[in-house]
């Protein structure tokens, strides 16, 4: 070992390697030492190469390819505990997104569900006219509410509900039209139905005389009234269920628009009492 410190020897691989572990350095992942002692090898065996046995070289040859596997499986391994590191690293974070997410979700519908509660919302169409259960919600109903710009299509539709809830003693129906001797509001629906002023007087007086035509002595409370002002919306109120209709901006019939059905006390159909309850206080009678 003097001479190996002296420099005046080359120590074996394998004293250099337990010397290096003794000294606390890894020959594994800190491959200086054994590249330094492969060239000092090479050189202490140049001279003699052609006298030496083959066998040594190869041995060495061999040996300095194990090491060279050794060192690269040992840097394989690391590298594929670090992918596996940082994949469950990777998996915790996706399923730490996935969790919250869907408690972001479950948040979401538990308040659109108490929404649904609170409004009193019981029904969500497209179309109004054949689409919604008319005969359920005519069903026994003693107090409607209509509130148009006409609605022939769909009194026409329900002449027979109509008739009937007529012929009930101590009912009522109130029908809300649009007053013809407002020229504003009266221009601006006949604009977006496409149809002139005239024809719009013309179908409000139609409905205001078919709705004339069911009362009776003996049955329900007819009551037609004109208020002035444009449309935002249609809706009629059955007892306490109420059929909300939008209306459209084109000038064209629409084949579907939304429609909502609510039931009392919820807060929709508390908004459409208090509009029928303002509209009565600026309606007049024909």
């Amino acid at each position: 070992m003097a001479d190996v410190f002296a420099g005046r020897r080359l120590p074996r691989k394998q004293v250099l390697l337990t010397y290096l572990r003794a000294c606390g350095v890894d020959p594994r992942s800190d491959r200086r030492w054994l590249a330094a002692w492969y060239r000092l090898a090479e050189q202490r065996t140049a001279p003699r190469q052609a006298s030496e046995p083959k066998s040594h070289t190869t041995t060495e040859s061999v040996q300095r390819i194990l090491d060279e596997a050794l060192a690269i499986r040992d840097a394989a391994e690391r590298d594929a505990a670090a992918l596996r590191a940082a994949a469950r690293e990777d998996i915790a974070h996706l399923r730490a997104e996935a969790e919250r997410e869907s408690h972001s979700r479950h948040g979401i519908h538990a308040k659109l569900a108490a929404d649904i509660r609170g409004a009193g919302l019981v029904r969500v169409g497209s179309n109004y006219l054949n689409e919604l259960e008319w005969e359920e919600l005519f069903a026994g109903v003693r107090q409607l509410d209509i509130f148009v710009a006409y609605g022939q299509t769909w009194r026409n539709l329900h002449a027979r509900h109509l008739y009937d809830l007529a012929a009930r003693p101590g009912s009522r129906i109130r029908v809300f039209l649009p007053d013809p001797d407002d020229d504003i509001a009266i221009a601006m629906l006949a604009d977006r139905f496409a149809i002139t002023v005239g024809e719009l007087r013309r179908r409000i007086e139609a409905t205001r005389h078919d709705y004339e035509l069911l009362g009776r002595p003996a049955g329900a409370d007819v009551e037609i009234l004109y208020r002035p002002g444009d449309r935002l919306y249609s809706f009629y109120r059955l007892d306490e269920t109420a059929v909300l209709g939008m209306y459209s901006h084109s000038r064209n019939r629409m084949p579907s628009i939304p429609v909502l059905v609510c039931r009392a006390p919820g807060s929709l159909y508390q908004f459409i009492t208090d509009e029928l309850r303002n509209i009565e206080q600026q309606s007049r009678r024909p």
